[in-house]
């Protein structure tokens, strides 16, 4: 996914979290320090776009639905996303 956004994951000493989408609370780890991997955020998408929205985080989001296989979608903002997407839609929230 971060080679399909032309973009590293991390810096030298900058964590990288990654969680299903829906799992725990997207608030609390919205918050963690470093970059959040937002792993199989398909049926969870309005959810994470409107929580990204209201933490001021939707700017340093993208997203890659079905990588690598066919009918793959490179979002480089989520601004203009479609209303559904797949499960296997992975959303980078860099720090």
């Amino acid at each position: 996914v971060a080679a399909r956004l032309n973009s590293g994951l991390t810096e030298m000493n900058q964590p990288l979290h990654i969680v299903p989408a829906g799992s725990g609370s997207l608030d609390g780890t919205l918050a963690l320090p470093g970059t959040k991997i937002l792993m199989k955020s398909g049926s969870h998408l309005s959810q994470v776009v409107e929580t990204l929205r209201r933490t001021g985080q939707l700017h340093k989001a993208a997203m890659v639905q079905n990588c690598g296989l066919p009918g793959e979608q490179v979002y480089v903002t989520l601004e203009d996303l479609p209303k559904t997407t797949g499960y296997f839609a992975t959303i980078v929230v860099k720090e």
